[in-house]
């Protein structure tokens, strides 16, 4: 009998890699993850849906995979989706990806511009959306939250800049950790990169369409629009979004810092490849 819930999730991070490594493990014969929807939201946006409405997402695989599950990076740091996730009772393993927390707000901040058709400079972005820009990056923070109701060893926590630097390393790590064969995975040929498009507000506007449309279920449209290349009449607007300055980096540096260094005990390893290379190294100090 095929279960119908999720026994893995991938939860996170938010602008942190998450599609990439979602299509490596979707490769995998032993996975099985809905293409309807590759972010579900059940555990945030759509709880009051109802658990039927979540299990119909995998009913459509035709044989009992070893493991089924979704990818929605906003669960790590939604408030109520950990104890939501172990009332589901199902779950049993969680993988997430992590970035430089100063490259993950960059990201975040191109994204924004790119479906919001603001003009508006990163530290207004900050200012104005401090839960976008800097919450998403307290990783250990929200992490912890998790560990009141799961065991760290049924957390897999990849180093974006690691893994997309040797990705038979990936392959090893997801292999160990989920107990399948490591050579039916397959890298996918470049990472996704999203582009600011050149008209933002008509862009702005499909994007909102197909929120909506996903709301009502209808996925099916948005998907096959995504799938004849509508994204590309948008435009690509090149070289206007300004890289962060040192004072900048060196600001957000601040800020992580002290979550930095208790992820760095909680994975067991060094994260000093997050640490900002500026003009101003002198500024940047990690006390040990």
């Amino acid at each position: 009998m095929i279960n119908d819930k999720p026994n893995f999730l991938g939860i996170g991070s938010v602008r942190g890699g998450s599609t990439w490594l979602w299509t490596v493990i979707k490769s995998h014969p032993d996975f099985y993850m809905p293409s309807k929807r590759k972010e579900i939201q059940f555990f945030t946006r759509f709880y009051n849906k109802g658990e039927n409405w979540y299990q119909k997402f995998f009913l459509n695989s035709k044989k009992a995979p070893k493991y089924q599950g979704e990818f929605t990076p906003g669960y790590l740091t939604a408030k109520n989706a950990p104890k939501r996730i172990k009332n589901l009772k199902s779950v049993e393993k969680f993988v997430l990806i992590l970035r430089s927390p100063i490259k993950r707000a960059y990201s975040h901040f191109k994204w924004h511009l790119r479906v919001t058709g603001e003009n508006i400079d990163f530290e207004t972005f900050c200012t104005k959306l401090p839960k976008l820009a800097i919450e998403n990056g307290m990783y250990y923070k929200y992490l912890n939250k998790y560990l009141e109701y799961f065991e760290r060893d049924q957390f897999l926590i990849l180093i974006y800049e690691e893994v997309t630097a040797d990705p038979e390393k990936l392959l090893s790590e997801l292999s160990s950790f989920f107990g399948v064969d490591k050579s039916l995975f397959k890298l996918p040929s470049r990472k996704n990169e999203s582009v600011i498009p050149k008209y933002r507000k008509a862009f702005r506007f499909a994007h909102k369409i197909g929120q909506y449309l996903r709301k009502q279920d209808l996925d099916f449209l948005p998907n096959f629009f995504i799938r004849l290349g509508l994204k590309n009449i948008f435009g690509n607007e090149k070289n206007k979004i300004k890289k962060l300055t040192d004072s900048e980096q060196i600001k957000l540096f601040s800020i992580y810092k002290k979550d930095i260094e208790s992820l760095e005990v909680l994975v067991n390893k060094s994260l000093e490849l997050w640490t900002p290379r500026t003009k101003k190294k002198s500024v940047i100090i990690r006390e040990r």
